[in-house]
């Protein structure tokens, strides 16, 4: 996703890297965010881009000759110090004489340091009202025990009593990750191509917040 429409990091010698200049940047903020193009749409406006510019008499190449090469740029954009890593996966097994398609195609794991983005989701000031650093109870008005978020589970207090059996733990707090994942379809922009998204949150955040 790009980022909002403001400049990048002005300490480059290029302040909208990795876009060329500002009007890469516009052009694509407008077709891929605002208007969310198809792919042959954002081709058709690489043509007609170009042949206005050489109608200007103009030599300068385009950044981009094909929508291909503007989703590669936005797929650069680095923003924090996680940045994505694509690992290529293909099956590698002895294939059988009518391999099924799956046994075929070559897939691509997009992903994140988790270590790292459970940094960052942690020093997020908006949990702030919906954050807990240590397990509880919760009680609903008839005094019954009610559970609901992780950390008002049984689980979590048998591992923080572990936990604190060892001094040099003292003072740390339980992180205990909740990971889901799901399936969509995205057929603006990437030619109805299907997403099995991994979500992972520290489970401190309340149910609500997440």
């Amino acid at each position: 996703m790009l980022p909002p429409t403001v400049a990048p990091d002005a300490k480059l010698d290029n302040p909208w890297h990795p876009f060329k200049d500002q009007l890469a940047f516009d052009w694509a903020h407008y077709h891929f965010i605002e208007l969310q193009s198809s792919e042959s749409k954002i081709n058709k406006g690489l043509d007609l881009w170009l042949v206005a510019t050489l109608k200007a008499g103009s030599k300068t190449p385009l950044p981009w000759s094909s929508a291909q090469e503007v989703y590669q740029t936005i797929d650069t954009i680095q923003e924090g110090d996680a940045p994505f890593k694509t690992i290529y996966i293909k099956y590698g097994g002895t294939l059988p004489d009518n391999p099924p398609a799956w046994m075929m195609q070559t897939y691509e794991l997009c992903t994140w340091d988790s270590r790292i983005l459970l940094h960052h989701q942690l020093a997020t000031t908006d949990f702030v009202d919906g954050f807990s650093t240590k397990p509880f109870c919760r009680f609903n008005h008839k005094g019954k025990h009610v559970w609901s978020d992780l950390l008002s589970a049984d689980w979590t207090w048998e591992e923080a009593d572990t936990i604190a059996k060892d001094k040099a733990m003292h003072g740390s707090m339980l992180v205990p990750v909740i990971a889901g994942s799901d399936k969509m379809t995205v057929s603006v922009a990437t030619g109805h191509q299907e997403y099995h998204p991994v979500y992972q949150s520290p489970g401190n955040i309340s149910n609500i917040a997440r």
